[in-house]
């Protein structure tokens, strides 16, 4: 939906295209193997924890990350209002694992732990678990991935040419380590502040 929006304001949109350099002109993108130059007064740096941006601009990077595991699959909830959660060093040592219904018979079940190499274990001994195991019933999984979340923001702050949206500067919620609304308040403010320096030539 972002995307037809964005399209429909007249934004340029590049499929299998990848960032690979910035400059004060713009910046160097490879797109379906070839090199393009694109010029550009303002870059907005959407590219997530790693950024790829955030580097070659030389922003400072968070260095402390929680890792999580996260699949979808067949489970039949209670109550599809309402998520579960299930806590338990066993399961989730230090933080907790939850259900989050997506439709009355699939789930999200997205377990958080604090070491990357173990989230798969503690995965498995999450679906062992008596009420989760009752209803998700060891069917198939439908998509499954992981991903890391920064524990805290930036303290380095840099004026550049350059603006990097709510993953990398770490703006997430801490307690839960999620950061969906964060994210849309951090881009409206970027996207904001970058139409305005644009049309002032600043």
């Amino acid at each position: 939906m972002l995307v037809e929006h964005s399209l429909a304001a007249g934004v340029e949109l590049m499929l299998k295209t990848r960032f690979i350099g910035l400059d004060k002109g713009g910046i160097s993108v490879l797109s379906s193997g070839v090199r393009r130059d694109i010029k550009a007064d303002i870059v907005i740096g959407a590219d997530g924890i790693m950024s790829s941006v955030g580097r070659a601009a030389q922003l400072p990077r968070c260095r402390k990350f929680l890792s999580g595991i996260q699949f979808e699959a067949p489970y039949h909830a209670r109550d599809p209002e309402f998520v579960e959660i299930f806590t338990g060093n066993k399961f989730a040592p230090g933080f907790f694992g939850w259900a989050v219904p997506l439709q009355e018979w699939r789930a999200s079940v997205l377990p958080k732990i604090w070491m990357i190499n173990l989230h798969r274990h503690y995965l498995e001994e999450l679906i062992k678990h008596p009420v989760l195991a009752s209803r998700y019933r060891g069917s198939r999984t439908l998509s499954m991935w992981s991903g890391a979340y920064p524990l805290a923001r930036l303290k380095e702050r840099q004026l550049i040419r350059d603006v990097l949206s709510a993953m990398r500067p770490g703006q997430v919620k801490t307690h839960i380590r999620r950061g969906v609304y964060m994210a849309r308040s951090v881009r409206k403010i970027a996207g904001e502040v970058a139409a305005r320096a644009g049309s002032k030539g600043n």
